[in-house]
This record gives structure tokens, C-alpha cells and sequence, in this order.
């Protein structure tokens, strides 16, 4: 296996479009600009990953996390369009709204960021948790402490994987945050951990996988040409 098959590429959507992340600071998000495609069309987008071999996307749907209003057709768009293996973020718990996107084998990301409730981690289903990290904290409206967090889902039967991601690293090219991810694979043996934020080059990704994490979320270093298809098929 080559590098690529550990790396998952992002998209953000906002008001129905692709656009560039910056340390999740939505207001500031513009259409994207792209070395890879000249489109921001989401699912034009995802047919350049597809067409440079990816298997997989990591979709965070805007319309949904802030407005409660999720693409929930063009998420399906992409999934039958292209066949990429899809984990979305839409931002509700509706149970309708969850079972639309699965029933096309889009895989729900249940995020920390709209927690309302820790019964909500009783989801009967088994689905990928969100963690959303901010100024070194657990992103939540319940203001609930990461490492209790932690504790609180470590025996989970329901969390098949967990996608922890460090907003403040969100397309600027910081680094990651290597004592995040090794503090969540200390803390949840077993669980598949993917993680984004700050992904810089290729160094970086060899970097997250040796330190346990499963998968990597790259964004901005691939539309900018700082990681190349060419690097992540020979890595």
C-alpha cells in the first residue's frame, strides 16, 4: 500500500459550493481555488479525487452545521456519482436526515460541536464520532472537559471511529497536533483515529500514521500543490 491509501481529502461546504477552510473560521471562508480542479462545484470536486485515485472523501457539510439546512441531495449526488467510500458531517442527529445519507452508504460523523446531550451517545446505531478541537478544548455546547470526554466514550459499542480535528491547524499550515492525536490513541486502544488540521507536506503524514493515527484529512495541502498525488502514490 502507498501513502494515498491513508489519506482522505476534504471538502467544505458552504451555501452549496466548496469552499477553502481556515482554522474554522466560517465567516472568512471563500470559494475554493484549486491547483487539482477548476471548479467549485462539489461534486465536480469530487470527481477530480476520484479521477487521482482516492477511495474515500470527508465531507463537512456547513449548511448543516450552522443552519440545520444539510445538502443532503448533493451528499448523495456525490456518493452515487462517484463511488468514493464518503464519511459526512451534516450537522443534526434527525434520525430521517441520518438514515437518508446511509441509505446510499454515506457514512454520518455525529460531531461534538452539536452535542446538546451526552444521551446522545447512546445512538443505537454504530456511526463516527466528531471530536472538534478549539484552543487546545473540546468544541461542545455542553462545555464537557476532552479528557472526561475521553473516559466517558472510551467503552463505546456504537463508535466505530473517531475523527478528531484541530480547528485552530485548519488550513494554515501549522503542523499538526501530534500530542492530541498520541493523548487520543493512549486513551481509546483499538479505535480508528483519523485526523486533520495543519497537515503541511508529505513528512507530516508519515508523521501522524507513526504516531497511531489511521487515516489523514488533507484540505489545503493538496489544492495548493504542497502535497502531490505523485508523492502520496510513491510515499
Amino acid at each position: 500500500m502507498s501513502l494515498i491509501d491513508f489519506v482522505v481529502p476534504v471538502i467544505d461546504i458552504k451555501d452549496g459550493v466548496a469552499v477553502g477552510a481556515k482554522q474554522g473560521r466560517r465567516e472568512i471562508y471563500r470559494e475554493l481555488s484549486s491547483m487539482l480542479v477548476d471548479s467549485s462545484n462539489p461534486l465536480q470536486v469530487s470527481m477530480a479525487y476520484k479521477q487521482l485515485g482516492f477511495k474515500s472523501i470527508y465531507v463537512a457539510d456547513l449548511d448543516g452545521i450552522m443552519n440545520k439546512s444539510p445538502n443532503l441531495d448533493l451528499l448523495k449526488g456525490i456518493r452515487l456519482g462517484t463511488g468514493l467510500d464518503v464519511m459526512a458531517d451534516i450537522g443534526t442527529w434527525s434520525g430521517e436526515a441520518i438514515f437518508s445519507i446511509e441509505a446510499v452508504g454515506i457514512i454520518p460523523i455525529l460531531a461534538t460541536e452539536t452535542f446538546t446531550s451526552l444521551n446522545l451517545l447512546r445512538f443505537p446505531k454504530k456511526f463516527a464520532l466528531g471530536l472538534d478541537i478549539r484552543n487546545g478544548s473540546l468544541l461542545c455546547e455542553m462545555n464537557c472537559d476532552l479528557d472526561v470526554f475521553l473516559d466517558l466514550i472510551r467503552d463505546s459499542p456504537t463508535i466505530v471511529k473517531v475523527i478528531a480535528i484541530d480547528l485552530d491547524r485548519v488550513g494554515m499550515s501549522s503542523g499538526p497536533n501530534l500530542d492530541l492525536c498520541e493523548m487520543i490513541v493512549d486513551r481509546l486502544d483499538g479505535v480508528e483515529l483519523i485526523y486533520g488540521g495543519g497537515v503541511r507536506f508529505l513528512l507530516d503524514v508519515a508523521v501522524l500514521l507513526d504516531a497511531g493515527v489511521s487515516r489523514v484529512l488533507i484540505g489545503s495541502s493538496l489544492h495548493e500543490g504542497r502535497i502531490t498525488v505523485e508523492e502520496l502514490i510513491e510515499g
